[in-house]
């Protein structure tokens, strides 16, 4: 909620729905998931994400606002039969559940330390996920020491491909440099204007149909 380029963000309302609700709406919609959890910090400006979990029975996790890493950590302590978990960010209103079914689907059939499809970016921003071992996270944790690798998670992995074993997965035509996350108020306003030219939710949408609309919409910010 205290996002500094667009505060309270998450219980913003697009069509009398919270961003916060696409998400975990599209999240619910990945086939092969054990569970979804909203790790938020324990900050009291995050009460009120806290407050709208519990009213819609949704799991929640809390912990500290900067080492987001320490609330994965604490989501995976509570869960200890879970073996890896899908990360996804709060700010990808659009995510479409069938990339996040392309990543596990990865993991399960290779078992590595971490599936992304950031590796080589060619899916747009707000459609980034990350399967990752339980078992690697907890080595990567215990070893991060640098702020930016506590807050941004999968970072530590990332740069040391040399003690992870990662795949990675593309798409085509790249489009790589399209922001299609939520994190300024331009991009909330046609994130507003997107759904309200969709006939169902977004997340029974694939990228490649959500992309035709938003061209159409914003042709000079198409990124491609």
């Amino acid at each position: 909620m205290t996002s500094q380029r667009l505060p309270g963000k998450m219980l913003r309302e697009v069509a009398g729905r919270p961003m916060l609700q696409y998400v975990v709406d599209a999240v619910r919609a990945v086939r092969g998931l054990a569970g979804l959890v909203v790790a938020t910090s324990s900050e009291a400006s995050d009460d009120p994400i806290a407050d709208y979990c519990a009213q819609q029975k949704i799991s929640l996790c809390r912990g500290p606002l900067e080492d987001v890493a320490g609330r994965f950590l604490q989501v995976l302590d509570a869960h200890p039969n879970w073996d890896a978990f899908l990360r996804v960010t709060g700010d990808s209103p659009l995510l479409d559940p069938a990339i996040c079914e392309q990543a596990l689907e990865l993991y399960r059939t290779e078992r590595p330390d971490l599936v992304g499809n950031t590796l080589r970016r060619t899916f747009p921003k707000g459609q980034s996920v990350a399967v990752v071992s339980a078992t690697a996270f907890r080595r990567a944790c215990a070893a991060m020491a640098e702020p930016e690798d506590r807050e941004h998670v999968t970072r530590y992995l990332l740069h040391r491909p040399e003690e992870f074993r990662m795949i990675g997965f593309t798409r085509e035509p790249d489009r790589g440099t399209l922001d299609l996350s939520v994190d300024t108020e331009e991009a909330f306003q046609l994130f507003a204007v997107l759904v309200g030219s969709l006939e169902r939710p977004p997340w029974t949408y694939r990228l490649a149909d959500l992309l035709d609309r938003y061209d159409k919409i914003a042709p000079g910010q198409s990124g491609s």
